[in-house]
């Protein structure tokens, strides 16, 4: 990745939205850099002791370089019935997760399977936790 094109990309759109989502790589420096425009940055991981190790490294990179305020955690296909506790996820990715996806296989495949939104089908488990999600990235307040 060109890091001038993609930030020269990221401004023009920033122009043009309000709100922009990147689902970016986490091993592309020129896709880091380019993060200096973001004003949140989530950090998504899942309820693995890998991935979890993983994304608590990401997670102290960018809030050594962006600050703790801008970068906040997503657990995605969370488990009730882990072996790997609250406090050990907390642990491993340095501190509070802001946001908690239940596992839901099942609704997710059915939805892409029909070709329709989740979200737009239940009001409650895993299209509730992606509406408050997606307000708080927005920054709509609720």
């Amino acid at each position: 990745v060109d890091e001038a094109r993609l930030r020269t990309l990221l401004e023009a759109a920033a122009r043009a939205y309000p709100t922009i989502v990147l689902d970016v790589s986490r091993s592309d420096a020129a896709l880091l850099n380019a993060l200096d425009l973001a004003t949140k940055l989530a950090v998504v991981t899942t309820h693995d002791l890998a991935s979890l190790r993983q994304g608590g490294r990401l997670v102290d990179r960018l809030r050594q370089r962006y600050g703790g305020t801008r970068v906040s955690v997503i657990l995605n296909r969370t488990d009730r019935s882990s072996t790997i506790a609250d406090a050990d996820v907390e642990r491993a990715v340095g501190g509070h997760v802001e946001h908690r996806l239940p596992s839901d296989y099942r609704t997710a495949t059915e939805a892409l399977n029909a070709g329709r939104p989740f979200v737009l089908e239940s009001q409650k488990g895993l299209a509730s936790a992606c509406r408050t999600l997606a307000l708080d990235l927005a920054g709509v307040v609720k």
